[in-house]
């Protein structure tokens, strides 16, 4: 018998495929841990630009955008140089082919400052640029009243008044901008007067668009050890570090400081002399610490303000850099006779340039210095080494999330939101004093309601359309017949029940669903749909209203 072969294998059923990975699956969690990998705040704004998904993880997480901060230091952009009788300052841009997000940064924004206006008759204004801080730059129109604050990135220009004359008159004028980055809206521009025989300040709100002027301050009660016949006095730029304005080059002893929080000066001694030093110039590290840092010859000496074992603050040698095999091996060339001058100290990276003391108009070179790695960089040549302003990109709004309508949607200020409120209080006191008294007796009570649901309906469907800044204004006169709901006589129990009940749930619901709205990661676009949201519900009590019959009332029986 012949022998039958074995009956086929059973068919092993096919798994069915594998739907693949998108970036939507990854979780926000994952994502910020990818974007911490980035090696630079650009490519940061490039992936975040990517997709919904990539901005919502950055724009809903402050503690990765801190940690994002700390192990990437801004990146430098170019230098601002201010020419003398130049009409705007000139630009000059790093060229770093290595990183195509820098360029393409460089590339998109206005460092040729095209925004800022021509003069009224006709001929271009002579800009001088005054600070650069935080992405702004703060400039004085030489032939206007006028000062900008710019920022060539997004391309937000402000101009306000100059600071008032009584306060510049013979004096030394300096500006310096503050900005939070993580309340991208309003901003700061502290004015500083000062000479050797004291000093005076005026801030700027760009909410307010005022100058507010502070008491002047006499010389020897925010410096003692300058007196006016110290000839070591020499008028010049303080500079900014963590909330604080430091002037270092004014005396060997001691240098003025003023805390731009409480806009009040003081002192401060400075680190022991060294024969040869340079200018004192401070800075922060990269962790943030207040440190200074001044050439010898071709070496950094760099000094950290930290306790003893006293525990008294005190400036300690920290450590010194000698950079002359450095700078040879980089400009190829012997540098007897050359200086080094800092510019800046920003995130832990020294910024400086150096020049042929004997001719110092001869071309320089605009140096880096990091002081974790010790790592010098060359970055470009430069001429006019006196007014050089580095530009260090700042985080960009777009990847900070605005929680709030009106200032998302028409720039609102605190002023704004307060006359807001101010005519709502006024027009509601207006309403239940006078409207309410003469109303009630000829509506009734179920018609009273009818009337003021129906005010509240248009004042939150206005509210959530508002296409421009005086439309919240127009609805906020709905008041005038929305605050009749409360003193209702028969149903004014029921109603501030469901009231009270109304405002603790809705916290719990608009708050996370107005910024969800003013993001790029809305379902769709509408921005004031919690608003919308809220005239929707009012629109069902108008409803409800409308069909509700008066209780009959029955006589009693005896």
């Amino acid at each position: 018998m012949a022998c039958q072969p074995p009956p086929p294998l059973p068919k092993k059923p096919k798994s069915p495929a594998t739907a693949p990975t998108t970036i939507c699956a990854l979780g926000d969690d994952l994502l910020r841990e990818i974007f911490l990998r980035l090696p630079s705040l650009p490519a940061l704004v490039r992936a975040a630009l990517t997709c919904r998904s990539s901005l919502r993880a950055i724009r809903s997480s402050p503690a990765f955008r801190r940690r994002f901060r700390e192990l990437h230091s801004p990146p430098l952009l170019g230098v601002f140089i201010d020419i003398f009788d130049y009409d705007t300052p000139a630009f000059r841009p790093l060229r770093l082919r290595s990183d195509p997000d820098i360029a393409a940064v460089v590339r998109g924004a206005d460092f040729f400052l095209t925004h800022l206006p021509d003069d009224d008759e006709g001929s271009a204004p002579q800009w001088l640029i005054r600070d650069c801080h935080d992405g702004y730059v703060v400039l004085i129109s030489q032939n206007t009243e006028h000062m900008a604050v710019y920022n060539p990135i997004t391309g937000a220009l402000d101009l306000f008044p100059n600071p008032p004359g009584k306060i510049c008159k013979e004096m030394y004028v300096e500006f310096h901008v503050l900005h939070s980055e993580e309340n991208p809206g309003p901003f700061l521009v502290i004015c500083i007067c000062h000479e050797v025989w004291g000093a005076q300040a005026a801030v700027l709100s760009s909410e307010t668009r005022e100058w507010q002027i502070f008491p002047w301050v006499e010389a020897a009660s925010m410096q003692p050890a300058l007196q006016p016949e110290d000839e070591d006095y020499s008028s010049h730029n303080g500079i900014l570090v963590n909330g604080f304005i430091y002037w270092t080059q004014a005396s060997r002893a001691s240098a003025r400081v003023l805390n731009t929080a409480t806009l009040q000066f003081s002192q401060i001694d400075l680190p022991p002399h060294i024969e040869g030093q340079g200018a004192l110039t401070p800075g922060e590290t990269k962790d943030g610490q207040l440190c200074i840092i001044c050439p010898v010859k071709l070496k950094l000496v760099v000094w950290s303000r930290r306790a003893d074992d006293d525990g008294i603050e005190r400036w300690m040698l920290d450590k010194t850099y000698p950079l002359l095999p450095a700078i040879e091996a980089l400009i190829s060339r012997s540098v007897d006779n050359h200086e080094l001058k800092i510019l800046a100290i920003i995130n832990g990276f020294v910024y400086l340039s150096i020049y042929y003391e004997p001719e110092p108009n001869l071309s320089g070179w605009f140096l880096s210095f990091c002081l974790e790695t010790a790592k010098l960089n060359k970055l470009c040549p430069m001429l006019h080494l006196d007014s050089l302003h580095p530009y260090i990109m700042a985080w960009p709004p777009s990847l900070v999330l605005n929680k709030y309508f009106l200032k998302a949607q028409f720039h609102y200020t605190k002023n704004q939101y307060a006359n807001l409120l101010l005519i709502l209080g006024i027009t509601e006191s207006f309403s239940q004093l006078t409207i309410m008294p003469l109303l009630a007796p000829k509506l009734g009570e179920q018609k009273l309601l009818v009337v003021a649901l129906l005010g509240s309906c248009v004042h939150g469907f206005l509210y959530s359309i508002a296409w421009s800044f005086w439309v919240p204004y127009l609805a906020a006169s709905c008041a005038i017949l929305s605050t009749l709901v409360g003193p209702c006589g028969m149903v004014q129990g029921c109603i501030t029940g469901i009231s009270s009940t109304a405002h603790v749930i809705s916290p719990l619901v608009f708050t996370p669903l107005t910024p969800w709205f003013l993001s790029e990661t809305a379902p769709f676009n509408f921005k004031g749909f919690s608003l919308a949201c809220a005239g929707f519900a009012t629109l069902v009590a108008l409803t409800m209203s409308i069909i509700m019959r008066a209780a009959e009332v029955q006589p009693h029986n005896k």
